[in-house]
C-alpha cells in the first residue's frame, strides 16, 4: 500500500470518516499531493510533515458561513460586516491627528485683534483643556471609534 491507502485505511479502522471533516479532507488531500510528487514512503511523508506542520492551513471557499482570522494588518482595506478586535488596548491617544484651532480667546489680548489659529493634536489631554477642546476631542474619538 501507498501512504495515501494507509492513511485512508487508518482513517476507517479510528472510525475517523463517520461524520464530514473538513481537517481530515484537508489532510487527506495533503497526503494525496505529496505521494503524487514524492516518494510514497512513511518516512519521508513524516519528514516532509515535519517540515510543512505549521504552514500548511485549510482553505475555506469564499461565501461560506465562516469566519476568517487574520492580523490586523492583512485585513486593512478589507471591508467585513462585522469585525471582532479581541485584546484591544490600545490608548486613548487616537493616534497623530491634528485639528485647526482658533486659539484667540485663550491668549489675552494686548492689541491683537486678529484671530490666532494653531494646529494642535487630538490628544487626551486636551480633554482638560478649556472649551471648545474637549468637545472636539470627544467628537473625534466618536468618530474614530464607531
Amino acid at each position: 500500500m501507498n501512504i495515501y491507502e494507509i492513511i485512508e485505511n487508518l482513517i476507517r479502522t479510528f472510525n475517523l470518516d463517520s461524520s464530514s471533516n473538513l481537517y481530515i479532507s484537508f489532510f487527506l488531500d495533503f497526503v494525496f499531493e505529496f505521494s503524487v510528487n514524492q516518494n510514497s514512503s512513511i518516512s519521508d511523508f513524516l519528514n516532509f510533515w515535519d517540515q510543512q506542520k505549521n504552514s500548511a492551513s485549510v482553505i475555506m471557499p469564499g461565501g461560506m458561513n465562516s469566519i476568517e482570522i487574520m492580523t490586523i494588518h492583512k485585513s486593512k482595506g478589507l471591508q467585513f460586516p462585522v469585525v471582532i478586535f479581541p485584546f484591544a488596548n490600545w490608548k486613548d491617544d487616537l493616534g497623530k491627528d491634528k485639528k485647526w484651532f482658533n486659539v484667540s480667546p485663550l491668549i489675552p489680548k494686548k492689541g491683537i485683534s486678529q484671530n490666532m489659529v494653531n494646529l494642535l493634536p487630538l490628544k487626551k489631554e486636551i480633554e482638560d483643556w478649556p472649551e471648545p477642546f474637549p468637545n472636539e476631542y470627544k467628537k473625534h474619538k466618536k468618530e474614530v471609534f464607531r
